[in-house]
């Protein structure tokens, strides 16, 4: 039965909605059906509500309960290309991890700010994740997170970023002994106080290639219980299903193996005075792979390029997200897991970097109507 009016869809015909056969179709298809109707004859906040229901009781599509809730929200029919609740969230995270990552302070304030006003729980999250990729030897600040993040996020800016545990950990993830410490990871609500030291000393072994046993030995050798980043952090993978796990033990192995001295929280009376940021105010570094804007360039690249967006997405990512400044050089048992694979991604890059950057700045002010800054 074609789709003729709204009222259709309300009072349905003969007991059956017409929207059901819209169901059917998909997504852009019936976005692109509703705009036209709109276009007509404005549909209601009620009328959009009924959609809303009768698509939980079809297909239940999240993409498509976004985007009615979204309407509903702007009281009006959006088009293709928004940026809705979850959608900016996503784009403050990137952008905070981002100016963490090159140093800019401020900035990466300011972003935190915006998320902790739209999501004070993807703040606390994204850092979590940020300290043991980007900046490991600030573990201890695991304690201060959920009390002080901004000034946390200031302090992580402010630091020497070391992303060698998280690139090293991306080439071993695949070995055997890796399944063997998942096993145990995976099931840390059984965990008791040796699985603890176990965990951490086969991912010690894994790392290092070295002895299990002694590994063990040097592990049981570092008085964990006693010490507050590894405390800190130890509390969290217990209590914090979100956690990254694996990673965040990598991280405190190397910490615990090298030495360490506590970082202190930095704090600054700039942390208060700030304004959060604009969305119009973020970077176009920021709106890569893991926001939606980026994902719509990325696949334009994969097109205009011919190749598949997964080497887009490690391209970009080896090129540019992953830039840490400064960044300490990586310690020689890490060299071996680094550098060939990274270069290859570096080099394709390299050649649709300036092309990138254009699209970026085509799709975030053209189909998403963002101010974004110019270049630097």
């Amino acid at each position: 039965m074609p789709f003729k009016s709204m009222d259709d869809i309300i009072a349905g015909h003969k007991g059956k909605p017409v929207y059901d056969d819209l169901l059917t179709k998909s997504i852009p298809h019936i976005q692109s059906t509703l705009r036209k109707q709109d276009e007509k004859k404005k549909i209601t906040v009620k009328q959009m509500k009924a959609l809303v229901k009768l698509e939980k009781e079809g297909k239940n599509r999240k993409s498509m309960l976004r985007w009615l809730r979204e309407c509903i929200g702007r009281e009006e029919i959006v088009g293709e290309y928004y940026l809705d609740y979850m959608a900016t969230v996503g784009i403050y995270k990137s952008a905070m991890q981002k100016y963490i990552r090159r140093g800019h302070a401020e900035k990466a304030v300011r972003a935190a700010k915006a998320l902790r006003d739209m999501q004070p729980s993807s703040l606390t999250r994204r850092l979590k994740v940020i300290i043991p990729e980007d900046v490991y030897t600030c573990m201890n600040l695991y304690q201060y997170v959920d009390e002080h993040p901004l000034e946390v996020a200031y302090t992580l800016a402010m630091s020497k970023k070391d992303g060698h545990c998280c690139r090293a950990f991306n080439e071993i993830k695949d070995t055997k002994a890796f399944e063997r410490i998942t096993d145990l990871v995976y099931f840390k609500d059984h965990w008791k106080d040796g699985d603890l030291s176990r965990v951490i000393s086969t991912m010690f072994a894994v790392v290092r290639k070295e002895d299990g046993l002694a590994a063990i030995g040097r592990v049981f050798d570092e008085p964990i219980g006693k010490q507050k980043a590894a405390r800190a952090v130890m509390d969290e993978l217990l209590n914090n299903s979100k956690v990254d796990i694996d990673l965040t033990l990598v991280a405190l192995l190397r910490m615990l193996r090298d030495g360490y001295e506590d970082t202190a929280l930095m704090e600054d009376d700039f942390i208060e005075a700030v304004e959060p940021m604009y969305i119009d105010e973020v970077d176009w570094f920021a709106y890569d792979m893991h926001t939606f804007p980026g994902r719509i360039v990325m696949n334009l690249l994969a097109k205009d390029h011919h190749i598949k967006s997964g080497a887009v997405s490690w391209s970009w990512w080896f090129g540019e997200a992953s830039r840490r400044i400064p960044e300490a050089d990586p310690p020689d048992e890490y060299k071996k897991f680094i550098g060939v694979r990274e270069k290859s991604f570096q080099i394709k890059w390299k050649k649709m970097r300036e092309d990138a950057i254009e699209k970026v700045f085509y799709v975030c002010r053209e189909l998403f109507k963002l101010k974004v800054p110019e270049k630097e």
